[in-house]
């Protein structure tokens, strides 16, 4: 009589093929916050996203309202921007972040400054 044995093989392409698909979000999350640009002047803070198709947002300096950071204990967060007409800007994965959100929200201070509006709230 012939003894015929399981086979593992399958386990290991089956192992390999669920961690792919465990990192494939990971992958995809990495592009993005490749592609993606923040840029402050003195007047305008510029934001480029986009994977296949660039896109890009101006917000006036002089229009934002509410300037909040959430910042983890690794250094990075998420900087929240509402503008005067109730607009909400999210800019995820800031490196230091609260640093930042403080030069967007003086930044912003200075431009309300210039054009004579009501200086920003801070929510922290």
């Amino acid at each position: 009589m012939k003894e015929i044995k399981p086979t593992y093989t399958w386990i290991i392409s089956s192992i390999l093929w669920s961690w792919c698909l465990a990192f494939i979000p990971t992958i995809i999350t990495a592009i993005k916050i490749a592609r993606t640009k923040y840029v402050i002047s003195d007047t305008h803070l510029v934001m480029i996203t986009g994977l296949v198709h660039s896109k890009q947002e101006d917000i006036d300096l002089y229009r934002i309202k509410i300037v909040t950071a959430n910042q983890t204990a690794w250094g990075y967060g998420n900087i929240t921007i509402i503008d005067q007409d109730s607009r909400s800007y999210v800019l995820r994965y800031i490196n230091n972040a609260n640093y930042i959100a403080n030069v967007i929200k003086e930044k912003s201070r200075t431009a309300c400054k210039d054009r004579d509006f009501t200086v920003v709230k801070s929510l922290f």
